[in-house]
């Protein structure tokens, strides 16, 4: 697959006590929000300035953990990526990491089974 990423000023923030059901339902938002590709929500304030306060991405990424999910459509399938923290604060995974860090899931994203998946992710990411 070829595409690009898209940064994003719209973000959901859930509070501490959130429910799998509300994280679900998040996910499954934030996937929509994605999806329209609007293109002036590529600029302005950075998302987890806005989210958390922290002004640097470096600061924040020393805080936060980073489970990507990939949705192809075109082939009827998504992937979700356990990224680790590099020592210079981004994210991402090595090539020989990929059948680890990366995991193929046919069809799209449901509410049923998401959280489920993205925690399983959570667990790799350190």
């Amino acid at each position: 697959p070829v595409g690009f990423y898209r940064a994003s000023k719209r973000y959901i923030k859930l509070e501490h006590g959130w429910s799998e059901s509300e994280l679900a339902e998040s996910i499954i938002k934030g996937l929509s929000i994605c999806e329209e590709n609007n293109l002036e929500d590529a600029y302005g304030e950075n998302f987890w300035t806005a989210a958390t306060g922290i002004k640097g991405f470096a600061s924040f990424s020393k805080k936060h953990r980073h489970v990507l999910i990939e949705v192809i459509k075109e082939e009827g399938c998504y992937y979700i990526h356990a990224d680790k923290r590099y020592k210079d604060g981004s994210y991402g995974m090595d090539e020989d990491e990929l059948e680890t860090r990366r995991k193929w899931y046919s069809g799209v994203p449901k509410k049923e089974t998401i959280v489920g998946q993205v925690m399983e992710a959570l667990k790799m990411t350190s």
